[in-house]
């Protein structure tokens, strides 16, 4: 019996769409990952930061991302306590020490049997 080679890497281009609330919470998932354990709200919560600055709490009501603007501030407070937001008010920002981009962005995953 003849031993089988071992395969080359299939490459498969697949081309997923974002808006950019999702592309922003992605890279944030995977910059924060080793840093500190966040849920899905609070990874909406930073990715409308980056965003929307100081609308944030209202954009995220409006696309039903948490129940009140009041929890979504309660998160951003939160937030600033640990550094990952800065400012008040209209200066309301993600720390820009975090950077994720607004761009297209490539990204290759390694599936392991």
């Amino acid at each position: 019996m003849q031993k089988i080679k071992q395969a080359l890497p299939v490459v498969h281009p697949t081309d997923i769409k974002l808006t950019k609330e999702e592309l922003i919470k992605f890279q944030l998932r995977w910059i924060l990952k080793d840093k500190i354990e966040l849920n899905d709200t609070q990874l909406s919560t930073l990715a409308y930061v980056y965003l929307y600055k100081y609308e944030a709490p209202s954009k995220m009501v409006a696309d039903n991302i948490g129940k009140s603007e009041k929890s979504i501030e309660n998160i951003i407070s939160i937030f600033r306590k640990t550094g990952l937001i800065e400012g008040l008010r209209s200066n309301t920002r993600l720390n820009p020490n975090i950077k994720p981009v607004l761009a297209d962005i490539n990204f290759t995953v390694k599936l392991r049997l």
